[in-house]
Order: C-alpha cells, then structure tokens, then sequence
C-alpha cells in the first residue's frame, strides 16, 4: 500500500497514510492518519456456506452496505467541517452499536475528496505525536479531520495536544478563506462535562482551556434509528450484499414488531439480526435478545476461526486453546507479529497443552483466520462481537460447547494481558461489562476487579486512568466504581499534599473529589458524600480565586454537586446558598460566552428551583424553572437532538412547581407536554428513554389526580408501572427502586377510583420490593421502605385491615426514628408524617390515648420545624393540627381540640392570603373541622358561621380544577346542612347553589364521581 506526505511551507508536514502498519521516516514533527483500506476493507467468503463471512460483514470499516439514517447528522458534521475557527473540536458520543465510527469514516471519506488530509489517529500514533520535542512548531498545509477513536483511552495525550492548539499561532492570523481549518472529531460512548475523561481532555493550561475550541461545547448524542423505514433498509441492504435470497416479509405484524424491538434502532443489531435471519428465519431473528444476537454470531465466528486453523494444519484438540488465543487477542485488540509467539507459549502451558511443532502453526492460523496488512493478529470486531466471543470462550460452559477454561486460568490470562497491553485491555473490559452485566452476565465485573486490583497495585497514573474511563454514571458498575473512585482519590490527594502548588494536581484532585461524592451518594452514603463535596467546592473555590478565566466553570458544577449533597441531608437552606451561587456563576459564564454555557444555566436554574421550593419558597422556585424550561425551549429550537431530553426535563420540574403554588391546570400542562416528548424520544431510541418516559407518567399521573380526572391517572400510572416491570426485568440492579416507587404511586391511583383490593396488591408489591432492596443496601433504601410501608398501611386501612395496617404504619414510623436519630434534618419531616399516619392507625383500632401521643408527637415536631423554616412547614403544621383536634375530640378534651382546630384555620387563613390559588380548598376543610370543634362544645352559632364560611370559600371563583376538590365540596355542603338542621335555620340557596351546580356538572361529565 503507498503512503503519502506532503511537505508544508514552514517546514513541518502532516503526513496521510493508507492502509495499516506504514512507516514514515521525517524529521520534522508530523501526524500520521490512518484510512484503513486494503485488508480492513476486505470482506472474505466463508468456505463452508460460500458467503460472506458475517463479522467481516458488520466490521464498520468494510463500509459493507450504505450509510442508512444518518443524513441529518452527516449534514452537521460537514457544516462543523465548513465552520468559521480555524482549530475546532468535536465529541460524538452513542452506545455501542449505533454506528458512531461508520459515521465518521463516511465524513473522513467525503472530505478526502475535497482535498482534506481525512482519517483516524491511532492510540500510538497519538503518544508518539505529543512526544515529539519541537511540537509547538507543527503546521498543516491542508486541511486537516483528525479523528480518535475511543478518545477516554488517549485523554492525557489529547490534553497536551490541545493544550498546544490553543495557544497555536493560527489563532493569530488574519481570517481570511485561505486559513487552512483543523478539525479533531473525538468519538466515545459516553461523556459528561467537566468529569471523567472530559475533565482530563479538556484540563486548562496556564492560558486559555481547550474547551474553548469545542463546538458545540457539549458532547452531541448520536440516536438510534427511529424510522421502521429505515430500519427495514438496512435489513434489506444487508441481506442483498450477503447474497441471501430471503426476503422481508410484507405484513403490517412485521412492521409492527420492527417498530417495537428494543434493539431495532441500533444498525449493528439490525446488520447481525439479517445475517441470523439468513440462516435461521425472521421469526427466530426477531425473537432474540441484544446479547443472545451478538452470541450467536461470536459462537459462529469462533467455529469459522478453529475451521481456519484446521485447515492450516492445527489439531482439533487444540479447539480450546484456539478460542482461547481469539479471546486473547481480541482482549488486547491484537497482537502484533512480534508478541504473537511469546503470547502462544505462554497461554499453551497456561492450559495445559504441548505444542510439538511450535507456536508458528498457530500464529500462521490466526493470522488467517484474523488478518492485518503487516502480520499482525487482529481482534475480533465490531466491539460487541468481540466481547461477547469473551464470553462464549471464557464463561465456564454456560453457553461454550467445547472444553471450557477454567475461571483461575481465564483471570491469569487476563492479568498478563492486562501487564503487556494495560489500557486496550482496560478498555475492552469497561466495554463488556458496559454492553453485558446488564443483561445478567457478571463475569465482566470479576475481570473489571482484577484491573483495578493491577492499577491500584501499581498505582498513579494507571490509577487514574481506570478512574477517568469509567462511565460516570453507572448502576451496574456501582460498587466497584466507588471503591476505584476512593483509591484514585486517596492517590492523587497525597500527591496534591505533597504538591501543594501544583495547581493542575489541585484541579485533579477537586474533580476527584467530586466524582467520589456522586458516587458516594448514588449508593446512600450521603454524610461522606456532602464531606466530599464540600472539600471539592473548597478547592475549586480556592483555584477560581486564582485563575477564575479558567476555574469559574468548575466552582459552579462543584456548588450544584455541594447543594444536591446538602439537601440530601436535610440542610435545605444551605443547600439554596450554593445552587444560588452556582446560578449566579452560570448566568456570568452565559452572559460571556452564550453558546457555551446556556445549557449550564438552564440546568442550575432547575438546582435552584428545587432549593427555593424546599424551603417553601414556591413562587421563587417556579420563577426559576421556568426561566430553566424557556431556555431549554430555545436550545431545543436551535438543535432538537441535543436539547430535546433536556426540555422534557425541565418541563416536569416546571409541572412540579405550577403545582405547588395551586395552578394545577398549567401544571397539568407541562406534565402532558413533558410526557409527549418523552415519548416521541422513546420511541426513536427505547432503550434511552424508556426510564424518562416512565418517570414523565408517573409525573402526569399525579397531575391528572390534582385535578380529578382519577381515571386517566390511574392509566398512566399502570402504564409507568408496566415500563419500569419491563426495565427491571431486563435490568433488576436498576430499575427495582424505580418499579417500587411506580407502584406506591398505582396503588394510590386504584385507592381514588375504589379498587382498594388492587391498591393494596400493588402497595404490598412496592413494599416487598423496598424490603429486598433495603436488606441489601440500607443506607440506601431504609427512606424508601419506610415510605412504602406507610403507603402500605393506608391500603390495609382502607380494606378494613386495621391491625395490619397499625403494624405497617409502627414499622413505618420505627424506621423513621431510626433515620432520624442519624440525620435528624433530612428526616425529622418524614417522621412527623409517618406519626401522623400512625396516629390515624391507632385511632382506628380504638387505641384513643396512643393516637393522641402520636398526633401531638407530630404536631409538636412540625412546630419545631416551622419555626425553623415557616414558609416549609406551615402547610404541614396546619395538616397535623387537624388531626391532633380529631384526637383531642376522640377522647373528650373538647376545648383542646377546638384550640387545635383553630390554630390550624388560622394558619391556614394565612396561607390562603398568601396564596390563595394552592390554599383556598385547605381552608375550607380546616374551617369544617372547626365548625365540628365548636358544635362539639355547644357554640351552634359560630359553628354555622365557619361553615358558612367554609362553604364561601369553595363557592368564589379560583385557580385550582374544581374536580380535585369535589370530595371536599360534597362533604362541606353535608356540613353545612347538618350545622343548618342544628340551629334550626333554613339553607341559604344563594350559598350552596354555586357548590351544587359545580358538583352536578363533574358528576355529568364523569360518571362514578362523589356526589
């Protein structure tokens, strides 16, 4: 294959290569890039079907159908290519499968014909370019699409490339149309600004970041294919070039199933799921799982490779150790010609095998059956096939058909790959447990361990590599992220001691920190994590005092992380003095650079909105989302793809806090639209927004409550609850929280339209699941089983169960106390609400003294935290005093009771003052419950005059549906004709009409409503 370079005018050169392996030998410093040609093209025939050989097939470098479903994101990479700066970067991000590197190879392929030096940088070639000494005098003399491949892997040689971009010289020349444009397209499956890999890639320097050069500055999400059209092409274009005379099927039920598969957005998928269509029927294709897909093909792609190797004279015995050598080499992404025989020996002695002629009739087979320009072995692609060949090699004969490998030989072998090849193998083993532990496969996890063990025991910068290169949000790998987060933090941290003025150690070390108090929190450790968080704001704070250019971004993301840290344990009103400071700090950044930081202002504007409305400041807090969900709205205008999720999101927060101040309608709104959008994304991309759109339901349901319709709300509530089953079947670590949280919220949704016994089923459900969870991580789910039981017992009570349900709500508040007595401001409110229930469930089982002192233990608690924060807890205080009148009543202390009933309309008269759209319907059931309290000591009068009022209240015009207080309605007009008949008055029709004829037009638009 020839190379070529071209020599540019200050003496430096960029030199494209095609095809693998070539040398270029020049003295001045050059970038060499890949276009892979030749044998990576190449796509063989098998010679047992006469076929195409189906993992040459799917590789994304064969280029073996056409690009299908891509032209929108093509069209915006090549505006990126034509775009003003000279130097710009780029991040494409998608899971694995979607096509992200096909993607790019059809752009690198478009700009080589207009004259762009087009290709991809090797991770070497990458190393050995930034260690070139006279660097900073590299020049281009074309255009140049530098494109890296899995970028995590080579994120501190992208930082000293940057670094030196930034303060290139280009920047400095005039613009005009003969500057000469650089453009770096970074791909990854994941990425999250500001931490893991991002962080370390886009490190600033002693002058300007290189984040600056990012367009857009956020990582743009490549989507699934969404049209069944266009999933149907890429079905038909695989068959076609496979030569297959199977046809798709033309009925509306294919297309229907093709619509609705999980994986049918994933071209990958599609691709394999032709070629096992091919030989096993639509039907069976169709019907598989993801992972049982890619280990078809990865079992039939090891029996072609141990056909090859027979054919070149390798014994059949030898079949495990040929699966083995595949599964060794496609770990560390090749072996070169070099290693292969050392690799060979080592691994035939490893299991137990002799080799009389040597390792060279094996390395002849494999560079066969797996072949490279140079003699190289090469891996098994595309990724997923690869690593599920892992699996079918070295997964003790769950699946494997031929001897297996036994597991201490299967990690040694891992270990010694990981010593000779340290980052490809950390890749490849992020990579499996990342596309396999969710489908219930763990061996990845114990592979994942032993490289951490091997990096911890070297330590430094391997360390923090792994640590960088993990997802930065992940359920399956949680624990084992957390404990990589711990050691890499305990490293850097003593190097940042030690080097105290090293200020890019100290920028670490704060990301480090930051990063352990997610991950702390995401596991329930919240006390550790807000210690974390707070050491991290501290030194960022410190770092922007000194270079604020450059670390006022970073202050910002640690105050949003400090104030979720804060509010988690109870400390509401600290947790608003640092999202208010990181809003503010975002609103600068945004008025500076608006492309740039926008996005980050919307999200802390959400941040903010959560921390008004916990301290009770709801108008403040709505104020702020919708700022949030407006900004959002015009991002989203701007690039759809990208801001779309982001909008739903504000959206639900904003429904959230319309609710809050009483506009249930509005609220209703947001819900519904939040809700469609989440929908419309999941059904482009499922397997991403399933989770969304299950948490949107949820959401709308509860609107749809707020305002009477129970019918509707209970249908969305059933269908959250059916999403978050499917999700926690395919994925129990992740979604078993979020399937009990859905199904507290049916149950309350069958309880409002009657169907107690399925209420209590579903409760009971969500209660068990709370309990597994809590027996397994109690730091974590111990809050979340006491709310469940709580649930749970208002179910039992409404069935007539009333032990049952005094046991559920003793056990609710017990485990309350519990917390409590750990973290008394995060769950003293919880407690107070708990003892309120189990006042109620006392009182029903005719235990009047202990109901009292379980209703005064609430009352005198939500006074100690309303005298704390009124504008938080007045509401509850209001609420529980009720109850304590209901109590005092039940055991005759009239005139107590009427106190407590008057405190609680007072409080609630103010509130209504205040805000009368959210607090005019709570007005009037406490003026009925005082009008009761007064009957009860004989003031008949007074007690007619507050229902009357209690009846005005309801009759006036507001804001809130008159549906969600149609109960309250009826039982006020009952009250008020009882409190009439007592003082032997006549109704005033004038009064109770408005009331009736409300009641009588919800009656007639929906049948079975409280008449």
């Amino acid at each position: 294959m020839d190379g070529q370079h071209v020599e540019a005018g200050d003496g430096v050169v960029v030199v494209q290569i095609q095809g693998d392996g070539n040398a270029v030998n020049v003295n001045q410093p050059h970038l060499e890039l890949t276009r892979r040609t030749g044998l990576s093209r190449r796509i063989d025939n098998d010679p047992e079907t006469g076929k195409p050989i189906k993992t040459d097939l799917i590789r994304p470098f064969a280029r073996a159908i056409e690009l299908v479903g891509r032209e929108v994101e093509l069209d915006s990479l090549r505006s990126w290519l034509k775009s003003e700066p000279p130097i710009s970067v780029q991040v494409l991000t998608g899971e694995s499968g979607l096509g992200k590197t096909r993607l790019a190879l059809e752009l690198a392929e478009e700009a080589a014909t207009s004259g762009w030096r087009a290709g991809f940088i090797t991770r070497q070639e990458l190393t050995r370019f930034v260690g070139q000494t006279n660097l900073a005098a590299w020049g281009w003399n074309a255009p140049v699409l530098a494109i890296v491949d899995y970028a995590s892997a080579s994120a501190s040689d992208l930082n000293t490339w940057f670094l030196r971009l930034v303060d290139h010289r280009i920047w400095d020349a005039p613009r005009t149309g003969s500057v000469r444009p650089l453009r770096v397209l970074l791909l990854e499956r994941h990425a999250t600004i500001g931490v893991g890999w991002w962080a370390e890639t886009f490190r600033s320097g002693d002058t300007a970041s290189p984040e600056l050069m990012l367009n857009p500055r956020q990582p743009v999400a490549l989507s699934r294919i969404g049209e069944p059209k266009q999933r149907r092409e890429i079905l038909e274009r695989t068959l076609a070039r496979l030569g297959s005379d199977l046809k798709l099927p033309a009925d509306v039920e294919f297309e229907r199933r093709l619509a609705k598969l999980t994986w049918g957005g994933v071209p990958l998928l599609l691709m394999v799921a032709a070629v096992t269509a091919d030989r096993d029927g639509f039907g069976a294709a169709l019907a598989l799982s993801s992972d049982k897909l890619a280990l078809n093909i990865a079992e039939k792609e090891l029996l072609r490779i141990r056909n090859v190797a027979t054919g070149n004279r390798v014994d059949r015995v030898l079949a495990t150790l040929v699966n083995h050598l595949v599964a060794v080499a496609t770990l560390r992404q090749g072996i070169s010609r070099e290693a292969v025989h050392g690799v060979i020996k080592t691994e035939a002695a490893a299991l137990g095998y002799e080799l009389p002629y040597g390792p060279e009739p094996l390395r002849e087979a494999l560079a066969t059956a797996l072949p490279t320009s140079n003699g190289d072995v090469a891996a098994v692609e595309p990724d997923m096939i690869g690593e599920a060949l892992l699996l079918v090699a070295w997964q003790n004969g769950r699946r494997a058909r031929d001897p297996v490998v036994a597991e201490d030989v299967v990690l040694s072998a891992i270990r010694r790959a990981h010593r000779a090849d340290p980052t490809a193998v950390m890749e490849t083993v992020i990579r499996t447990c990342q596309d396999y532990v969710i489908h219930g496969y763990r061996e990845p996890l114990g592979w994942l361990e032993l490289v951490f063990e091997e990096r911890k025991r070297v330590g430094g910068k391997e360390l923090m590599e792994l640590a960088n290169a993990m997802p930065e949000s992940t359920v399956e790998l949680r624990e084992l992220a957390l404990k990589i987060s711990q050691s890499a933090t305990k490293l850097i941290g003593r190097l940042a001691r030690e080097s105290s003025d090293d200020v890019h150690i100290r920028r670490a070390y704060s990301q480090s920190l930051d990063t352990l108090s997610n991950r702390l929190s995401e596991v329930g450790c919240r006390d550790a994590a807000l210690a974390y968080a707070q050491e991290a704001a501290d030194l960022r704070r410190e770092l922007a005092a000194e270079r604020p250019d450059a670390f006022r971004p970073n202050l910002a993301a640690s105050l949003n992380t400090l104030s979720n840290s804060l509010s988690e344990v109870g400390r509401r009103e600290d947790a608003l003095d640092a999202a208010r400071e990181a809003a503010d700090l975002y609103r600068e950044l945004a008025a500076e650079r608006p492309d740039a930081f926008r996005p980050d202002l919307a999200g802390s504007l959400n941040n903010l909105s959560n921390s008004l409305s916990e301290v009770g400041r709801r108008e403040d807090a709505l104020a702020a989302a919708r700022e949030a969900a407006d900004l959002r709205r015009e991002l989203a205008a701007e690039r759809p793809d990208a801001f779309r999720p982001d909008l739903a999101m504000s959206l639900n927060n904003l429904s959230l806090h319309l609710s809050g101040v009483g506009r249930r309608e509005d609220a209703l709104a947001a819900a519904r639209e939040a809700a469609d959008l989440r929908r419309e994304l999941a059904a482009e991309r499922p397997d991403a927004f399933r989770p969304d759109l299950a948490m949107s339901l949820n959401n709308l349901s509860l609107h749809l409550s707020g305002v009477g319709r129970r019918e509707d709300a209970l249908a969305a509530a059933r269908e959250a609850a059916d999403l978050y089953r499917e999700l926690a079947a395919e994925r129990p670590d992740a979604f078993r929280p979020d399937l009990a949280g859905s199904l507290n919220n049916l149950s309350n949704s069958l309880s409002e339209v009657g169907r107690r016994e399925d209420a209590l089923a579903a409760a009971r459900e969500a209660a068990d699941l709370c309990r597994e969870l809590a027996a397994e991580r109690p730091d974590a789910f111990r809050p979340d089983l006491a709310g469940s039981l709580n649930t749970l017992s208002n179910s039992l009570s409404e069935v007539g169960r009333r032990e049952d349900a005094l046991a559920a709500a003793r056990e609710a508040a017990d485990l309350c106390r519990e917390l409590a007595a750990e973290r008394p401001d995060a769950f003293r409110p919880d407690l107070a609400g708990f003892l309120n229930t189990l006042s109620n469930s006392l009182s029903e089982v005719g235990r009047r003294e202990d109901a009292l002192a379980a209703a005064r233990e609430a009352a005198d608690l939500c006074r100690e935290l309303a005298a704390e924060r009124p504008d938080a807890f007045r509401p509850d205080l209001a609420g529980f005093l009720n109850t304590l009148s209901n109590r005092l009543s039940e055991v005759g202390r009239r005139e107590d009771a009427l106190a407590a009933a008057q405190e609680a309309a007072d409080l609630y008269r103010e509130l209504a003052a205040e805000r009368p759209d959210a607090f005019r319907p709570d007005l009037a059931g406490s003026l009925n419950n005082l009008s009761n309290s007064l009957s009860e000591v004989g003031r008949r009068e007074d007690a007619l005059d507050m229902i009357e009022n209690a009846a005005r209240t309801l009759s006036e015009p507001f804001f809130s549906a008159p549906a969600a207080v149609a109960s309250r309605m009826s039982q006020i007009v009952r009250s008020y004709l009882e409190r009439c008949a007592e003082a032997d008055r006549e109704p005033n029709p004038s009064l109770v009409a408005p009331i009736v004829e409300t009641l009588r037009r919800l009656n007639s638009d929906r049948s079975g409503q409280d008449e």
